[in-house]
């Protein structure tokens, strides 16, 4: 869990539901899930970190998102590399940013974002046909 991503979440008006392995709480005291499955469900988007590259999370995370259709951002600074290899297998975008990332830093970073040109999205409906409306 990145508080970053929770505030910029919560500040274009989204309900940011945490899960992280380590942390119980926010910065600013919110509780986060230990559980991915509590969280999972009611998402209507998931942003996920690189993290659960290596933490064998990703794969559920993955599977859970293809089989409902929810967008999956991967928001990766050290695994960007390889959540690329996701885009339109799974993952609608993946947000990547080089070393000194934002986190360790107040210098202005560079932010590269990729995106699955094949995946359609509607905001609330998952997949949609080509060539329709949400």
């Amino acid at each position: 869990m990145v508080n970053p991503l929770v505030a910029a979440i919560r500040e274009r008006g989204g309900e940011c539901l945490p899960c992280d392995l380590n942390l119980r709480r926010t910065q600013w005291g919110d509780p986060v899930a230990e559980s991915m499955a509590e969280v999972l469900a009611p998402a209507e988007a998931v942003v996920a970190t690189g993290m659960t590259l290596s933490n064998g999370t990703f794969d559920q995370i993955l599977r859970h998102c293809g089989e409902s259709g929810v967008p999956l951002v991967v928001y990766a600074q050290t695994g960007s590399a390889v959540a690329r290899a996701f885009l339109g297998a799974g993952a609608t975008a993946v947000s990547a940013e080089p070393f000194p990332f934002s986190q360790f830093s107040a210098d202005p970073t560079v932010l590269y974002r990729y995106r699955a040109e094949a995946a359609r999205w509607c905001p609330r409906g998952g997949r949609r046909p080509a060539g329709r409306r949400c």
